[in-house]
């Protein structure tokens, strides 16, 4: 009884939270037929401590220690792509103002990823114009980024992981509990948690590439975001890591 309870409660609280295949803009293909300048941002990770009353706490040190597995994931899996000319940006050489516009340009990514995931994922607001013409864009303000690096496309990695208190574990358990005796089952919200990259036209602002992981798991532990990232860059052109097939797809191109 006990393992039959932990099965249907595990289904119950986990049902859906695999990810799905990447979404891509129609000008995606032709975009990368010619090598592009891709400037990397460091990633935008926010892990809360999320309490029994739903009350989501901003983790200062969580995230910091997030930030940097994730940065040092990302160059790794990188170095794999010959074929892209990768730039790192610093923001410690940077500008309060400069900061100040990273940052914002960070939010807004997080908002337009939201949507996307909203829109393009989830099966209950599915919108099937997206889904088949992926048009989501961060608008023109980004250009703007060249005054402070010059790139053609920009990399953004965003997430927000939400760590469970004792008390909000209790009572997931005691709703489980609940739901299986008498069938009325009141969920316990997990959060809106996410991890997604996306390859966005500094000219337009475009999305020309989305990848998305719901439910990421403990994303303060530094083996949970290596296996987070080979996934999120596991749909990258695969191309791009032989520079022998690139240069085989040039000459085809120009035939």
């Amino acid at each position: 009884m006990k393992r039959k309870f932990i099965l249907i409660l595990v289904l119950f609280l986990f049902t859906g939270c695999a990810p799905l295949t990447y979404r891509t803009n129609s000008a995606f293909d032709t975009y990368f037929k010619e090598k592009k300048r891709v400037l990397v941002l460091s990633p935008d990770m926010k892990i809360y401590k999320l309490t029994a009353g739903g009350v989501d706490q901003y983790q200062e040190d969580w995230s910091f220690e997030s930030n940097k597995y994730m940065k040092d994931e990302i160059k790794s899996e990188l170095d794999s792509f010959k074929t892209i000319d990768f730039a790192y940006l610093d923001t410690n050489s940077l500008g309060q103002a400069d900061k100040q516009f990273i940052d914002e340009q960070k939010s807004i990514y997080y908002t337009v990823a939201s949507s996307v995931v909203v829109h393009t994922y989830e099966p209950a607001l599915l919108m099937k114009h997206k889904l088949k013409d992926f048009d989501y864009t961060m608008g023109i303000e980004l250009s703007e980024i060249k005054n402070i690096q010059d790139a053609e496309v920009i990399l953004f990695v965003s997430g927000r992981n939400y760590i469970w208190t004792a008390g909000r574990a209790s009572l997931a358990f005691l709703s489980g509990a609940v739901g299986l005796f008498t069938g009325v089952y009141l969920p316990v919200p997990a959060g809106k948690e996410l991890l997604a990259a996306s390859l966005v036209d500094v000219k337009t602002g475009d999305i020309l590439w989305f990848n998305y992981l719901a439910m990421p798991g403990d994303m303060r532990m530094e083996k949970t975001v290596r296996r987070l990232s080979k996934k999120l860059f596991r749909d990258f052109p695969e191309e791009w890591r032989d520079t022998v097939r690139w240069e085989l797809r040039k000459e085809q191109g120009n035939e």
